[in-house]
């Protein structure tokens, strides 16, 4: 064993949620360990990373010694086309959504007769809300459907495009479908030491001027404080446990190739919806006679989900010039909480005017040389609109991360296996929303409406170390904290209870500062 540290607080993982709270926990005079897996990437690092992208080529930060899983999911999850470890986590590719999360999904069970009910109500988490908005810089509007609010957005809405206002927005209207702009985590104006969004349209996979916020925004905020160390490359391997319901400290590989230990009064793992519940999973080994920690309710790794999603393409009746801002402007919640609930789930209908073919995609599918090949480039590009369709999925036990049997790390350990299969009730949901697409598009004046096959999101991770009141049916209380262990707090998209629709990093944001609060008001 190399070198033992002590710190207060030592926190498994440097992406959103680890970045808040070590920041908040550092500005509260606290000292904070933040062990990261991956490396940090400088900012022209990124930007080189992003050209690289923007070609095709594979995603650059993957890296099989850290990365590997087995994945057992239907239809493949292909985790790794999106998460990153890295200092920083995936907010370093995203594409900005940040939507809050509706009253009714909180409960579900209560409402509606299925899924779950979170440890809290909405209204319980709309300060925090609040917060994280005004910390990651959200940009909104008071839209048709949004949840209750008791501060309007920190910035204004962008601009609906040509598209949206002329074509989709009195499609939607005609219908009965309340749409409204989406929010998002993209500075619409110079705001923190971040400028306004200069409209480069490569979000994905990165902003070249950082108007769309990352992580790094928070790490080197907590940083500043001097009280938080961020130490990349160190691969988190086990906890163990000291005396019963205390974890004694973080066991890690660092950048030297050596075993470390961190020890610490209180413990974070915010590592996300794969690696919080393998973690837990691992540290069997040094804790006789556990079936992972925090697991007396036999749910740690399950009740794992993700969104569900289809997209339907129309081609429009005039060109609207796609691909020119790389983030989504709008959004419809008039598919949440319908009168088919529970036979089918909510649903979130998404015009995407960043989609369709490119000239290269249309060039290659044409087989055409010369000039009829530009005419076809021409003619077709421009005129392809895509709609998202994103289903919530239940909390289902049999959808779970647990440790590989076949396969293992460098290090000698089982990499997650991820288990996760659409139900019924998800192509029901599907289908349903398709539908209802396929109506607008009609409405549009749209031809050639096609539907892309059902999907999961592979981005979005969540409730495989679920919160809730009970120690027998969940992992985590209601402050993120674990039942089963006095010292050791879980964050990020692994405790959500449901899924909803909205995409989850606000919720995540929000959970950590709550958890943060928490922590300095409480335990330290």
């Amino acid at each position: 064993m190399g070198s033992t540290s002590e710190v207060d607080i030592c926190i498994v993982g440097a992406g959103v949620a680890g970045a808040l709270i070590a920041y908040h926990l550092g500005q509260a005079g606290y000292t904070v360990a933040v062990l990261e897996s991956g490396p940090r990437y400088s900012y022209p690092d990124m930007e080189r990373y992003g050209v690289l992208l923007r070609g095709g080529d594979p995603w650059p930060w993957f890296r099989q010694d850290l990365d590997d899983y087995e994945d057992l999911a239907e239809p493949a999850l292909l985790l790794n086309s999106n998460r990153i470890k890295a200092v920083g986590g995936t907010t370093l590719h995203w594409n900005g959504n940040a939507q809050r999360l509706q009253p009714g999904d909180f409960k579900m069970r209560s409402l509606f007769g299925v899924a779950e009910d979170w440890p809290f109500e909405y209204a319980d988490l709309e300060p925090w809300y609040q917060r994280a908005e005004e910390e990651i810089g959200v940009c909104g509007d008071d839209a048709p459907g949004q949840p209750p609010r008791s501060a309007p957005f920190p910035l204004p809405a962008f601009d609906y495009s040509h598209v949206e206002r002329n074509f989709v927005m009195p499609a939607f209207e005609r219908m009965g479908l309340p749409m409204g702009a989406n929010s998002a985590a993209i500075n619409s104006r110079a705001r923190d030491g971040r400028p306004g969004c200069a409209v480069f349209s490569t979000c994905i996979p990165m902003c070249p001027i950082h108007a769309r916020y990352t992580g790094l925004h928070h790490v080197q905020k907590a940083e500043a404080t001097g009280r938080v160390e961020i130490r990349s490359d160190c691969h988190v391997r086990r906890l163990r446990i000291d005396q019963g319901r205390r974890v004694g400290a973080v066991q890690f590989v660092g950048a030297d190739g050596r075993e470390h230990e961190v020890t610490a009064r209180q413990f974070v793992l915010a590592g996300g919806g794969v690696e919080n519940p393998r973690i837990l999973q691992l540290s069997a080994s040094l804790n006789a006679g556990t079936d992972g920690l925090a697991n007396s309710s036999g749910l740690l790794g399950r009740t794992f989900m993700s969104h569900s999603r289809i997209i339907v393409r129309g081609r429009l009746p005039e060109k609207f010039g796609p691909h020119r801002n790389g983030y989504a402007t709008s959004n419809c919640w008039g598919l949440y909480q319908h009168d088919r609930l529970p036979e089918i789930g909510n649903i979130m209908l998404s015009p995407d005017p960043n989609n369709g073919p490119t000239p290269a995609t249309i060039a290659r599918r044409s087989r055409a040389w010369g000039h009829d090949l530009l005419e076809a480039v021409k003619r077709e590009h421009g005129q392809e609109l895509d709609i998202h369709v994103k289903g919530d999925m239940l909390p289902l036990p049999e959808n779970r991360v647990r440790l590989s049997t076949r396969h293992k790390d460098r290090f000698g350990d089982p990499v997650p296996a991820v288990e996760i299969r659409l139900a019924e009730f998800d192509r029901r949901t599907l289908d349903y929303g398709a539908e209802v697409a396929k109506q607008l598009f009609s409405e549009m004046g749209a031809t050639e409406i096609t539907g892309f096959g059902y999907g999961i999101m592979r981005n979005h991770l969540m409730g495989t170390t679920r919160m809730g009141q009970s120690p027998d049916s969940s992992v985590c209380d209601e402050w993120g904290r674990c039942h089963d262990l006095d010292n050791l707090y879980i964050a990020g998209g692994s405790l959500f209870a449901t899924a909803g629709c909205s995409s989850p990093t606000l919720t995540i944001a929000a959970l950590a500062l709550r958890t943060a609060d928490y922590l300095d008001r409480a335990v330290l």
